[in-house]
Order: C-alpha cells, then structure tokens, then sequence
C-alpha cells in the first residue's frame, strides 16, 4: 500500500509540473508597460526598458541646448539626460513643473524622460497588427489600440542626438 501512495504521490508531482510548465509559457507571451501621458497622449514604455520612477525633480540646465533637452538630473546616484520626448510625438511640451521622470535602463545611456501622468502598470496578453508612426508602434490588443515607445528608433535618430542650438 505505501509503493502505491508513493507512486500517486509522483504522479501527482508529474501533475504540478506540468502546470507549472503550462503558467509559464502563459507568463512568457504576457508583456507588462508602465503607461504615461505625454501632454494629452497615452505611451506605453516597456518596463523591462524602465530603471527607475520618480516624481519631477531638480534639473540641472544645460546651456545652448535644443528646448527638449531639460538638462542633467540624478537617478540613484548616477547622471541622466533628461527629455521631454513630446516634440518627437508631435505634442507640445511637458510641464517644467510638475510631471515624472522615467530613466530608461542602462542600455539606454542614462537617458531619462519626462511624463505628465503615470496611468500605471498595463498587462497585454496579446499583441497583434503592428503599424510603425515614427517613433511609435502601434498594435491592436485585447484592450483596444495602444502606442508603445519605440525607443531604440527614437534613440538611434539623427535629430535625438542634435541637442546643440548652434549645429546644423
């Protein structure tokens, strides 16, 4: 009788790990955003991209720079680049007063970015129909039309990196 509990018992372990397994996969097609506002549009920042969270802080200006790029603040000890992306969305500025900052992960070069709201965390199971703006991607979701960041085309662009008022 106990070789016959003992051989349920790993059938039953069997069992569990092939829930486990089935959670997981469910787990790897879900993507998670932090969703902000950028004047009175609604981004979705992929939070593997995302460092740090803060309320608007002490910026320090940097001269003769475009008037997207705010200047230089401190996230967890380290020196950002702080951005108001709203130009580049085709939306007026974000407020000098109040607002959020999103420093983007590290492979983003101590970049940071400048939010009017945070609407808060997104789950998206599935993501479908892509169509590309030039700095975002749109997909159709079970929640309806969102736009994520496109980070990598916005960092990458030549007008990113043309933060002097005296180039070209």
């Amino acid at each position: 009788m106990s070789s016959l509990t003992a051989f349920q018992h790993l059938q039953n372990l069997s069992k569990k790990t092939k829930i486990k397994k089935k959670i997981a996969t469910i787990s790897d097609t879900r993507k998670t955003f932090l969703s902000v506002g950028i004047h009175k549009k609604q981004v979705y920042i992929d939070t593997c991209d995302i460092s740090e969270v803060m309320n608007y802080c002490k910026v320090s200006l940097v001269g003769h720079t475009a008037s997207w790029f705010k200047g230089l603040v401190k996230v967890q000890g380290e020196v950002y680049s702080l951005v108001d992306i709203a130009p580049f969305l085709k939306q007026p500025p974000v407020s000098d007063k109040s607002g959020y900052v999103v420093a983007l992960s590290h492979s983003y070069n101590n970049i940071a970015i400048v939010a009017d709201n945070l609407f808060g965390l997104q789950s998206v199971d599935e993501m479908r129909d892509k169509k590309e703006d030039e700095y975002l991607d749109i997909y159709q979701t079970e929640k309806g039309e969102i736009c994520v960041l496109a980070l990598k085309r916005l960092v990458l662009s030549d007008k990113f990196f043309d933060v002097s008022v005296f180039s070209n």
